[in-house]
């Protein structure tokens, strides 16, 4: 996988094995050519040590050496003066030298002739020794620019992608470099013919070979719009045309006169706007026919430098010179404004937060808009109170500061809403991204059903984010499904997916709108333009496992997505991620809620069928006795006619087994169709000592045993079911008195217990054996040969109507002890209960 590869890392970087692994070995023998700045940087240098300085420095022009600045006055010498000759050698010869007399040796100048104000004036220049402090303070410009540019194309060299023209790029540094290290001898004013002619050949050469190398450069990159593929005759052409556009003219004007080299000076560069317009041309159609976004970024950031880099050197130094034979700049600013063209093409050559040039550029052109209106307003202002106050300074002093306050106010408020504007108008940028994030957040937040969180996310995110479409691939173990389903993408779904294996080795983003060198890739991203996406962001959120893939169409508006797009698409991601998680484990709980319910109803009906057959056993049993006497009864009294007396007593004996069925049949059906309690005031101070009165009186209780009836005097009003409470108390005293079989107490007793009652039903029996407490209450359990057991059954099912407890065991003195704890207004807990089971 190359560095060009269209996906990137959550640092903003797009990896590739060419970033990491370091020098390309290919690529070595590359840097032979950073020698040749080298070697001149250091012949230039010498020179100057050891013929030192006449203390000003020299521009070339056609017709001399234009003295453009003084540091050191020991020559009668002007700032502007013009100097023709050296030793009586013409300038137009100087030039030539080398070519002219090549057999020459190096001699300091005994005599230098200049012009000034239509004027000759000869004299013996006087030379001073350049000491380390003075070369610094003169070279430190050339040597910084000379290192920036080497080490701007070795950083190129070593570290961009083996497919980018990175070799050609650090090939044309090398010669800028050059042409950087041939300015030497005019800065330091050596006046010696043969440097003078070698760095008139040197530059001339070196600016052609860099001129060349740019545009072979620009027809080369992006690779995408690579005009020199199978195209060598191009190349001849880029390399031929400055010598040849400067050579033409020149012969035309001197032809091989004296005069050619000076004429060489002026048009040697003559060439140069064809190749900087001409290069400027080929990236504005670049722009126009790139689909990759990476590719369009990359000219956007070189096309953006152009104007800074070129327009000083092509409005203030080279046409000035073409016409009027002097710079209007110095060729040392024109330098420094030239390294920002290659480092914006360092940049994109390495591919570093391409996603965020358009910010880049909006944010560079809204502060250079700014500045150039607070400098004319500042100018207009100061103009006007200047005319106002007669130009009285120290107004115009508090003037000053009191614009810089203002400046301070109004510059990022002011850049802000120039950027807004800017990106509005020319890159078609959003900038309620927040707001998106937030309410689309919010909507995957209320979504849990996995049907509506799919729909909204295919259906209504691409209308919020302004693309055209969107699409989800869901990747499960043993199911992985993609929405819409009318889409095919089955190479996506693979487990050898090259895009889930890029995924899980932590990259964020994939685009597909360029070509790789991986097949298997290229298929996959093929598929994916097929299909309408051009962007594919892995879901995960905070787990290491991928759960799915988002897919996004082009944007609406022909933009290309931002790194700012970028992040809220990968926080998007995360709450679709989460979203997603929880829509699916909903699901899995509901699919689990319905198997459970599914399963509890078949231990509901396997419990009633064996209720069912463990009812019918008792009933069978029950009944059978009861039928049995009625049977032979009636057939004694069928055998033969009887007496009186005894028809009437086989007669009763009927009638008391019918009875006794009616009763075992009436438990039933008052076990099974339960009705709930009608609670109304009961006063207890009265109903239940009548409830004993009447239970001594009564044919069931024991004479010999003894009921003891105690209620509490501070018994408050106590709400319930009469009919149902009187039920249970009746069905406890004929269970104890059972128990007991024989003379014994039983004690009843009522206490109030803050909002509760207390009812307590005890014997001084012989208990309840151990191996039954936990049997009470069930059904059909019973220790008495003619029970049913279903007594304690009904009991427990009243009390729980009127939410209260009952609990039965031995006693701490012996007999068994029954414990009933009821509400004091069971409607208001029934009430509560119903209200909390709402809010749940």
């Amino acid at each position: 996988m190359d560095n060009s590869a269209p996906f990137t890392t959550d640092t903003g970087e797009f990896p590739g094995e060419d970033i990491c692994s370091g020098i390309h070995s290919g690529r070595r023998y590359l840097l032979l050519p950073a020698v040749i700045p080298l070697l001149f940087t250091f012949f230039f240098s010498w020179s100057a040590f050891h013929y030192g300085t006449p203390g000003f420095r020299v521009d070339k022009t056609q017709h001399g050496l234009h003295v453009s600045t003084v540091f050191q006055q020991n020559n009668p010498i002007r700032t502007g003066d013009l100097i023709i000759a050296i030793n009586n050698e013409p300038y137009r010869e100087i030039l030539g030298h080398l070519a002219l007399h090549p057999d020459s040796s190096g001699q300091p100048p005994a005599s230098i002739t200049l012009k000034r104000d239509n004027q000759a004036i000869t004299f013996a220049p006087r030379l001073f020794a350049v000491t380390w402090p003075l070369y610094f303070s003169i070279a430190w410009p050339h040597l910084l620019l000379i290192a920036l540019f080497l080490l701007l194309g070795s950083l190129a060299l070593f570290r961009a992608p083996a497919k980018e023209p990175a070799g050609l790029f650090f090939f044309m540094l090398c010669w800028f470099a050059t042409t950087i290290a041939t300015t030497l001898p005019s800065h330091f004013g050596l006046l010696q013919p043969e440097i003078i002619s070698l760095s008139f050949f040197a530059i001339t050469l070196s600016n052609w070979l860099a001129f060349a190398g740019f545009a072979h450069f620009t027809c080369r990159f992006p690779r995408e719009r690579d005009l020199c593929a199978q195209r060598p005759w191009l190349v001849i052409f880029l390399y031929g045309m400055p010598p040849l556009l400067a050579l033409v003219p020149t012969l035309y004007a001197a032809g091989m006169t004296s005069a050619f080299f000076s004429d060489l000076q002026r048009f040697r560069n003559i060439a140069l706007p064809f190749i900087i317009l001409g290069s400027f041309g080929k990236h504005c159609i670049d722009l126009k026919h790139l689909k990759s976004p990476f590719a369009k970024n990359q000219v956007k950031l070189t096309l953006a430098a152009y104007w800074i880099s070129f327009a000083p050197y092509f409005f203030f130094y080279l046409l000035p010179n073409l016409f009027y034979d002097q710079p209007l700049i110095s060729f040392r600013i024109v330098l420094l404004a030239a390294t920002i063209l290659p480092a914006a093409y360092l940049v994109a050559l390495l591919r570093y937060r391409l996603l965020g040039v358009d910010r880049l550029i909006s944010r560079i052109l809204a502060y250079f808009i700014t500045i150039s209106l607070l400098t004319l307003c500042y100018g207009f202002l100061l103009a006007l109170i200047k005319r106002w106050l007669f130009g009285r300074q120290i107004i115009s002093e508090e003037f000053f500061l009191l614009f810089l306050f203002a400046i301070a106010l109004t510059l990022n408020p002011l850049v802000n809403q120039l950027q807004k504007l800017i990106d509005h108008a020319f890159f078609r940028y959003r900038s309620n991204n927040n707001i998106l994030l937030y309410t689309f957040s919010q909507e995957l937040a209320a979504t849990l059903q996995f049907d509506d969180l799919v729909s909204l996310i295919i259906e209504k995110l691409p209308h919020q984010l302004q693309v055209t479409k969107c699409g989800l691939a869901l990747l499960e173990d043993h199911d992985s499904r993609l929405y819409p389903t009318t889409i095919s993408l089955d190479t996506l779904l693979q487990p050898a997916s090259r895009f889930i294996r890029l995924f899980n080795s932590g990259v964020q983003v994939i685009f597909s709108q360029e070509e790789q060198d991986d097949e298997q890739l290229n298929i996959e991203l093929n598929s994916l333009r097929q299909a309408g996406f051009t962007l594919a962001l892995p879901l995960r959120g905070n787990s290491p496992t991928l759960t799915g893939i988002l897919l996004l169409g082009p944007r609406k508006d022909g933009g290309l997505f931002r790194e700012d797009d970028i992040r809220l698409l990968a926080t998007l991601a995360n709450q679709i991620t989460i979203a997603l998680k929880n829509s699916l484990h909903y699901t899995s709980m509901i699919e689990s809620k319905q198997q459970l319910e599914i399963l509890f109803s078949k231990v509901v009906q396997t419990e009633k069928m064996a209720a069912l057959g463990e009812m019918s056993a008792t009933l069978a049993h029950e009944i059978k006795n009861p039928l049995g006497i009625i049977r032979s009864s009636a057939q004694y009294l069928a055998e033969a006619k009887r007496s009186d007396d005894i028809t009437q007593e086989m007669l009763t004996y009927i009638i008391d087994e019918v009875d006794d069925l009616n009763i075992i049949l009436s438990n039933i059906l008052g076990l099974a169709k339960f009705k709930d309690p009608l609670f109304r005031p009961i006063d207890l101070h009265k109903e239940l000592p009548l409830l004993c009165d009447q239970w001594r009186h009564g044919d069931d209780h024991n004479p010999g045993i003894r009921l003891h009836c105690e209620v509490d005097q501070q018994l408050p009003l106590f709400y319930g079911d009469l009919q149902q409470l009187r039920q249970v108390l009746l069905n406890l005293l004929r269970n104890s008195e059972d128990a007991l079989a024989g003379p014994g107490n039983i004690f009843l007793q009522v206490q109030g217990q803050e909002d509760f009652v207390l009812i307590r039903v005890a014997d001084d029996g012989p208990g309840i054996a151990e191996e039954h407490i936990d049997e009470l209450f069930g059904k059909f359990f019973t220790t008495r040969e003619d029970g049913l057991g279903l007594g304690l059954t009904v009991c427990r099912q009243i009390i729980q109507a009127h939410h209260g407890t009952i609990t039965m065991d031995n006693g701490k003195k012996g007999g068994a002890e029954v414990r009933i704890r009821l509400p004091l207004q069971p409607g208001t807990v029934a009430q509560l209960d119903t209200n909390n089971n709402e809010k749940r």
